[in-house]
């Protein structure tokens, strides 16, 4: 009876240690999620331009003519479609003139060759419907029969930031009116003639 006893203690005994010593189960690995094909961006400030948030950025260019005469003015903004282009003039020729962004900050008369060529970089061509167009190619200027006219434009190819397409960079830039109209296809300035009105583009705070 006694043996029987001290055999269900033993039993009981190493029983107990057996479950204490057993080894925690791992948590079931949960099912893997479908590959989507999705790309999740979790940069807080990422944008169309790159690394940095987009700063807000506008420009501004008092428009003279030949004789020195304010004749009307730029306004450039920087959104996420490029730079936003909004022109106002008077007192210029009726018809279509050739507007260009222009590599030097200079507006002297009256020639205007102070401000350069057209802002551009080695490979591309000038106009429009070419491939690759310049810089500071812009759609053509309509002047109504009263003198005045607007454009409405924006370009991806330049920009208020910092980078090589910047209109705001050392040395600055201008744009410039042209006497005639530019077939956006030729080189160097699509047959748009004389520099009749220029502003230099300066950064609005």
């Amino acid at each position: 009876m006694n043996k029987t006893l001290a055999a269900m203690a033993i039993s009981l005994v190493f029983g107990t240690s057996a479950v204490f010593a057993e080894a925690p189960k791992a948590p079931p690995t949960p099912p893997a999620l479908p590959d989507t094909g999705e790309k999740v961006d979790t940069a807080s400030d990422a944008t169309p331009f790159g690394a940095g948030a987009i700063k807000p950025s506008k420009a501004l260019a008092k428009i003279v003519n030949a004789a020195g005469k304010p004749v009307g003015i730029a306004s450039l903004k920087q959104t996420v479609e490029g730079v936003e282009v909004r022109m106002e003039v008077t007192g210029l020729e009726p018809g279509e003139h050739g507007v260009h962004f222009h590599e030097k900050g200079e507006c002297t008369g009256p020639d205007f060759k102070s401000a350069g060529g057209h802002f551009r970089e080695e490979g591309q061509i000038h106009g429009l419907e070419n491939e690759h167009p310049h810089f500071g190619d812009l759609p053509n200027l309509v002047i109504r029969a009263d003198g005045k006219g607007k454009l409405r434009a924006s370009s991806r190819r330049v920009s208020l930031l910092e980078g090589k397409s910047s209109l705001l960079r050392d040395g600055g830039t201008s744009i410039m009116i042209h006497a005639k109209k530019d077939d956006q296809k030729t080189d160097p300035s699509g047959g748009s003639g004389d520099r009749i009105a220029c502003g230099l583009i300066k950064a609005k705070l």
